[in-house]
């Protein structure tokens, strides 16, 4: 999402570098689990729940990071769907974190998957929308009028 919020927004660049960097950094941390400890996927009340053998206030910190690297770049955008994507994604890792705290990684994805449809459907329809536009735009020029 950082990568993603500051190629869209240019007019925040200054600010957006910081949460790409923090992505990267979570990103890398996370990798570096991976590569180093052993991951354990158990299904949990109906949800699948990931644990990594490290202590809890660095589970803590590393997912307060994550989410500011998601949700920040969003928050600050100057673009005012941007900041709706942001205000929704909030509410539903929210929601996830209250009802969900144990499963919270595969419930949050869950949600996250559905808000990336709804964002991938409005950069088509605005993609379309403006193709049909510039179509009909040169349609009326070339025309003449009676």
């Amino acid at each position: 999402m950082p990568t993603l919020v500051y190629f869209l927004d240019t007019k925040k660049h200054k600010i957006l570098k910081w949460f790409l960097i923090l992505g990267v950094l979570v990103a890398f941390y996370f990798l570096g689990l991976l590569l180093t400890q052993s991951l354990e996927i158990d299904k949990l009340k109906s949800c699948v729940s990931y644990t990594f053998n490290y202590p809890f206030i660095s589970t803590y910190f590393v997912t307060v990071a994550y989410l500011v690297a998601v949700f920040g770049p969003m928050l600050v955008s100057s673009r005012k769907i941007l900041k709706w994507f942001g205000v929704v994604s909030a509410i539903l890792a929210f929601i996830s974190w209250i009802f969900y705290a144990v499963n919270f990684t595969s419930v949050w994805c869950f949600f996250a998957a559905i808000v990336s449809s709804i964002f991938f459907v409005y950069i088509k329809w605005k993609n379309k929308s403006i193709k049909m536009a510039n179509t009909i735009a040169d349609e009326l020029l070339r025309k003449p009028k009676n």
